[in-house]
């Protein structure tokens, strides 16, 4: 039997349509799609991260917010 968590948080999402999409719900859901993949991951024994097949991204870039009133200060401080 495969396990598949996103088919489950996906199911969840469906049959709380018309509940709306945020508040409680929403947390909730997330808390059982992230105890699921943590379940997957100690099954198989590696990561959670590891246990979805494939990748979105190899690295992300940072960004920072310019809405500091002294933007030379911050962008020094955030390069070093």
């Amino acid at each position: 039997m495969r396990w598949r968590p996103e088919r489950v948080s996906e199911k969840l999402h469906q049959h709380t349509f018309w509940l709306g999409r945020g508040g409680s719900i929403t947390h909730a859901i997330s808390g059982v799609d992230i105890a699921l993949w943590d379940l997957l991951g100690q099954a198989r024994a590696s990561r959670s991260g590891a246990c979805s097949a494939e990748r979105y991204r190899e690295r992300v870039q940072p960004y920072a917010s310019l809405l500091m009133k002294n933007r030379r200060s911050c962008a020094t401080t955030c390069l070093r």
